[in-house]
């Protein structure tokens, strides 16, 4: 069995590549990992692994210089250079110390991890006992991944040809996706790949197969032996919070109901698929976990024109009279009921927003406010379709309306941007307290969600990194300007940790703070 070295700064990369990974399929086994190259090069001479995964950019000791130290007392190993875009230079460098191959982070899955990791034990000269196995899994996730996007028209022979016992089986399908504002794409994909593993220890007596297409992981999970329920309330409670404890993320699950008849396995995955962005219509403030099994509900179509004719002609009414707090409680009526009738479906519910966007601008037949309202604001309604919640297309509806409102008063000042301003002046006068991004959200009237995207498209930042580079602006007049000590001044601009606050002065300013008050560290 190879041995396998993990060399990687980020935690959540080492735990995707750690646990995203079938490595005993490969005929490997993970011996360490280490989060910068010294950790790695002591680990390299102690236990001499043969394949190594290796992070080019890490603290201390980078890849390039672990490689050329490698490079003078060369063993059998194969290094394998785990890069970004924007590092090529980096990775043609690394190749040139011997590396065998290099894996963009962004677009790794774990087919192409398995790929470079055969071409390694070829390299290393050991016979591939495993590579059916690791060819065969790969064939049978390409199968599914084929019938999730063909829908009800794929065929599903070819993965019966694969694994007959899937005709006489119990299963049952689920869909995964991460939705946390907080985590980029790129780190997204490696919670995915890791959940595997979590997903496959969940259902021990289950044989689980995996597939990611874009976004969403979905997984096959089926049994022989069915021996009570395979779904049920007390395992999806249980599943929600087991994910939301290992991955410290927000996710969205989704289950399909347990059958015998494999012939509607696609159908099942878009049920799934169902069940899953039902947790669109979660409220933020409901704290358990974001787990549906799927109803029939989920597909049906809904004209909430007619379920709710008197809150729409509310709306109506209210609009020709600039009346916004009955705007606001007719459509909050509307959201509500739909919660409690389990309404499911995000298309209709978009439908009904721009609906009723449409009504507003017919109300005052006035071309030329209307066509300043669309120049200035070419997305605003296609916007309505790509928010992450109802709650965030809830809010944006209300900023449309008030957009509408502000041009027909003629202030043509953007709503948004009247936010954003007030924001940035508030952060000003208030940075040294102990700010909050919910707190703040909160005073703007913005879901969480809503509020973070609205920031970051005004400002080219984002809130909290914002709020830091003001805090550190002033700690750094303070530095200047006082003999205060610099935990005095840390405290004083709105830092309660120590570390952190030189941890951030570091990355903002690319100087300590003992070193701007040295005047001739500054320019």
């Amino acid at each position: 069995m190879l041995s396998v070295l993990i060399v990687d700064d980020e935690p959540i990369f080492r735990m995707g590549l750690r646990s995203g990974i079938n490595w005993a399929d490969l005929d490997c086994k993970i011996i360490g990992e280490a989060s910068n190259g010294k950790e790695a090069l002591s680990i390299i001479e102690e236990k001499k692994p043969n394949i190594i995964l290796l992070d080019i950019k890490m603290p201390g000791m980078d890849g390039i210089e672990l490689l050329k130290n490698c490079r003078q007392h060369p063993d059998n190993q194969c290094f394998i250079v785990l890069s970004c875009f924007n590092e090529y230079p980096f990775v043609r460098e690394a190749m040139k110390l011997g590396a065998l191959d290099y894996l963009f982070k962004p677009l790794m899955e774990g087919p192409d991890i398995e790929k470079v990791i055969m071409e390694a034990k070829e390299q290393l000269g050991f016979s591939s006992r495993s590579s059916e196995a690791a060819e065969h899994q790969n064939a049978v996730r390409t199968k599914l991944k084929e019938i999730i996007e063909n829908g009800v028209s794929a065929n599903i022979s070819p993965l019966l040809e694969l694994i007959p016992q899937l005709s006489s089986s119990h299963y049952f399908t689920m869909a995964l996706m991460v939705q946390d504002e907080h985590i980029d794409t790129e780190k997204a994909y490696v919670l995915l790949d890791s959940s595997q593993a979590l997903i496959a220890g969940f259902f021990p007596s289950c044989t689980c197969i995996f597939t990611r297409c874009g976004e969403i992981l979905y997984a096959l999970i089926y049994t022989d032996n069915c021996n009570g329920e395979l779904v049920s309330p007390h395992i999806l409670r249980t599943w929600g919070k087991r994910v939301s404890d290992y991955m410290e993320a927000a996710f969205w699950t989704g289950f399909d109901n347990p059958s015998c008849d494999i012939t509607c396995l696609p159908e099942s995955f878009r049920h799934a698929r169902y069940a899953m962005e039902a947790n669109y219509f979660r409220q933020s403030d409901f704290k358990a976990p974001c787990v549906h099994l799927y109803t029939p509900g989920m597909q049906q179509n809904y004209d909430f024109y007619e379920i709710f004719p008197a809150e729409v002609n509310n709306i109506r009414n209210a609009t020709q009279n600039y009346d916004m707090e009955t705007i606001r409680k007719s459509l909050r009526h509307i959201t509500e009921s739909i919660r409690v009738h389990e309404y499911y479906n995000k298309e209709d519910f978009c439908h009904l927003l721009t609906a009723l966007i449409t009504d507003s601008m017919r109300i005052y037949r006035t071309k030329i406010v209307l066509e300043q309202l669309l120049l200035s604001n070419y997305n605003l309604i296609s916007d309505i379709y790509h928010q992450r919640t109802m709650e965030d297309a809830e809010h944006l509806f209300f900023q449309v309306i008030l957009t509408l409102f502000a041009h027909l008063k003629g202030n043509t000042t953007g709503f948004h941007t009247r936010i954003i301003q007030e924001t940035i002046e508030y952060i000003n006068l208030h940075y040294q307290e102990k700010l909050s991004l919910d707190m703040v959200a909160e005073k703007t009237h913005l879901s969480v969600n809503y509020f973070c995207k609205l920031f970051k498209d005004q400002t080219g930042d984002t809130f909290i990194n914002y709020l830091n580079k003001v805090r550190i602006h002033a700690a750094v007049h303070l530095l200047q300007t006082t003999t205060w000590k610099t935990y005095e001044i840390a405290d004083a601009v709105g830092f309660s940790d120590y570390h952190h606050f030189c941890k951030t002065f570091k990355k903002i300013t690319e100087l300590t703070p003992s070193q701007v008050r040295d005047p001739n560290c500054i320019s």
